[in-house]
């Protein structure tokens, strides 16, 4: 039962669906020197990362240091659409939209058990959600997507612990995006991922940005809770320029501070998350519910900003996979149209 066990517990970046028929196959290639083993130890659990050289002299040092500089982590859980991937794919497709984010960006999709009680019960559906993800990512072009599957439930804040913790280098990898498996970016909305990144290395150590969101319902709903009377008391922006555009080409660019304080799509820090995940603690939740009551009472330190100004609207849409028939949220007539 113990040898079960371990191998059940293997990371595999080429995401084959490892069974006992494939164990002689990937030891042979270890023993090649095909890839390279890497033991991560978790505070969860202690688990083998088999990884490979991406790059795999495909990229100068600075390309290979620009595609490594920002990590997506994708979070997921069962649903009863699944094991259809057709939500987390329109959600990758759309990280088209952020512009100057490296295509192949390593990408996490973290993978949540059901809580103990629907453990046994759900077992049958996890199990196939995951097979389909492994086959879907196997092949070499997919060798920046790592499914990170969780053996018991770890919810949002444990998911995001173990990939910023166990899987990315802090030494390479500064900034993350973090996602929500049925949130998309909006079609045919650009988002300036070089000018975010330009913005936190100029305020991130100042803690004049710390975290930005973007809205699915418009910015003007996150300002109901109020200004941030602290940040204004410091002669802090708000909106904050963070592009100021060309021309008659291009129009600046706007991120607007709120007390609020969101876990749907956003960027920031790998470091941000480091900090936040050890002050909540380990116990399986959603950070926004301890958060939003800090925003409130510390607006400057924990309160968002949002991208676009005051008065822009929705930069994310919702994909609803609730049911097989795929209600489609309110990513709209587009996305349906082409995915059905």
């Amino acid at each position: 039962m113990y040898f079960i066990f371990v191998i059940a517990n293997v990371y595999f970046p080429y995401h084959f669906l490892i069974r006992s028929d494939l164990l002689k196959d990937i030891s042979s290639s270890i023993m090649s020197g095909q890839q390279q083993v890497k033991h991560v130890h978790s505070i969860y659990d202690q688990t083998s990362v088999i990884v490979d050289n991406q790059d795999n002299g495909k990229y100068n040092e600075e390309e290979k240091s620009n595609r490594l500089e920002t990590a997506v982590i994708i979070l997921s859980s069962l649903i009863p659409s699944h094991p259809s991937l057709w939500m987390l794919e329109n959600v990758i497709k759309s990280l088209e939209n952020l512009d100057g984010l490296h295509p192949n960006a390593p990408i996490y999709i973290t993978v949540d058990a059901p809580t103990k009680d629907k453990l046994v019960e759900k077992a049958e559906e996890l199990d196939e959600y995951t097979r389909a993800l492994y086959r879907r990512f196997r092949d070499d072009e997919n060798r920046h997507v790592t499914i990170v599957v969780n053996s018991v439930n770890r919810h949002v804040n444990g998911s995001i612990r173990r990939v910023v913790f166990d899987l990315i280098n802090t030494n390479v990898t500064k900034y993350i995006y973090v996602l929500q498996h049925d949130l998309m970016f909006m079609p045919g909305k650009m988002i300036n991922h070089t000018a975010l990144v330009g913005a936190f290395d100029k305020y991130y150590s100042t803690d004049e940005l710390r975290l930005v969101g973007f809205s699915k319902d418009g910015n003007q709903k996150h300002l109901q809770k109020g200004h941030c009377q602290e940040r204004t008391d410091r002669g802090m922006k708000n909106p904050l320029e963070i592009y100021g555009g060309e021309l008659n080409k291009t129009e600046p660019i706007y991120v607007t501070h709120t007390k609020m304080w969101s876990d749907q799509n956003h960027f920031t820090t790998v470091q941000y998350y480091r900090e936040l995940v050890e002050r909540i603690g380990p116990v399986p939740r959603f950070p926004e519910g301890p958060l939003q009551s800090a925003a409130q009472r510390n607006c400057l330190m924990f309160g968002s900003h949002f991208y676009g100004s005051k008065n822009d609207g929705n930069y994310i849409c919702h994909l609803d996979g609730s049911n097989h028939n795929y209600k489609h949220g309110n990513c709209g007539k587009a996305v349906r149209d082409g995915n059905q």
